[in-house]
């Protein structure tokens, strides 16, 4: 009898292993285009698009942070539905493009999947473009996410654009904040900026490219392409950034992550010449002048922290206001994948709010300068 169930095992545990590693929403196989561990779905994949003459190679991986990525691609898929609000790519054989909206091991990516409708609209309820590139995601409407997920995802449509000689759309979402129209209007995208209130967008010409942000961390040229293309949308050169200018940005209007002790804080520091801002009062461009010349920046945990990437300065450093222990070191990361100084302020928490030391802030301050 166990050697009955023995050889039975052995008979079903190829299939077994095959199912537990297939990764499936109700009804559809994911097809994954950025996966180390299936590299063989990869590689067919640029197969297809290299028998269409659509994939184009952009060598700029940075190999000191993904040592064992492949070589990044973009192409051209035809008949593509973007399903559901954060656009779910499905291709017309019913194969997710999973790396569309977010990587599938991401932990949001349940929420992409479960957006699906549980049966397909009507065809009046599907509305059709020639060619579309998709940047929405689940945390697209996030001011970190939209910068360096999204847009950057722009950067090889933008070097290899003869490649395609096609005109495409840029899909955002119905509700994108401010930030998200006038990036793309600096950008020089404005006119190719759509919405769409379907649930389905039906796209003739999908242009999918691989995903930019691998386990946490962005290739330092994604962000020096997105530094540039600004920096000369702006008309900003390096004499604009001779003079020095040391600022602190205040959450104050925010949910959360705002400094209790704040006007102590400000008081402090205006006597040391920080200039203080709230950045949901500037606009995008003004913002990234605004970083461009920093020296220092001060500011609490928040997606302001995100326009680090357009410091110009040799000995910009920038201070974080966090609590003790935070998991989440993105800006620390960003900091350090960019060569900039970073230096982190453990506070007292007050409910969702800081309590910051400010004997720990002069000291920060003068222990770095």
């Amino acid at each position: 009898m166990m050697k009955a169930r023995t050889f039975i095992w052995l008979l079903v545990r190829p299939f077994y292993r095959l199912s537990k590693k297939a990764r499936r929403i109700p009804g559809i196989l994911v097809w994954q285009l950025y996966d180390r561990r299936r590299c063989l779905k990869l590689d067919r994949l640029k197969e297809n698009l290299k028998s269409n003459n659509t994939l184009s190679y952009y060598n700029d991986l940075d190999q000191k942070l993904h040592k064992n990525e492949s070589s990044s691609f973009i192409g051209i898929i035809k008949d593509v539905k973007l399903y559901g609000p954060y656009r779910l790519a499905i291709t017309s054989s019913n194969k997710v493009i999973a790396d569309n909206s977010v990587p599938i091991d991401s932990s949001v990516y349940k929420a992409v999947a479960y957006s699906l409708p549980s049966r397909l609209p009507n065809m009046s309820d599907v509305e059709s473009n020639d060619s579309v590139l998709n940047l929405v995601n689940p945390l697209s409407c996030w001011y970190y996410h939209w910068m360096l997920e999204c847009l950057t995802r722009l950067c090889p449509y933008d070097r290899a654009c003869r490649s395609f000689s096609i005109q495409f759309s840029i899909l955002i979402p119905n509700d994108a904040p401010s930030f998200i129209p006038e990036s793309l209007k600096i950008l020089g995208y404005e006119d190719r900026i759509v919405t769409s209130d379907k649930p389905v967008v039906l796209a003739k010409n999908f242009l999918v490219s691989s995903y930019r942000r691998i386990n946490g961390r962005l290739p330092k040229s994604a962000c020096q392409w997105l530094r540039n293309v600004f920096f000369r949308a702006l008309d900003i050169t390096s004499s604009d950034t001779t003079k020095p200018r040391d600022i602190y940005i205040s959450r104050k209007h925010a949910q959360k992550r705002r400094v209790v002790n704040e006007e102590e804080l400000t008081e402090n520091l205006e006597s040391r010449g920080f200039e203080i801002h709230e950045l949901e009062n500037l606009p995008l461009a003004d913002q990234i002048k605004l970083f461009a010349n920093a020296r220092t920046v001060i500011a609490p945990h928040g997606g302001g922290l995100t326009n680090i990437i357009f410091s110009s300065r040799k000995d910009f450093h920038v201070i974080e206001l966090n609590r003790a222990n935070e998991p989440n070191g993105c800006y620390r990361n960003l900091a350090s994948d960019n060569g900039l100084k970073f230096s982190q302020i453990a506070c007292e928490e007050d409910d969702l709010d800081y309590i910051v030391d400010l004997n720990h802030v002069n000291y920060t301050l003068d222990s770095k300068r």
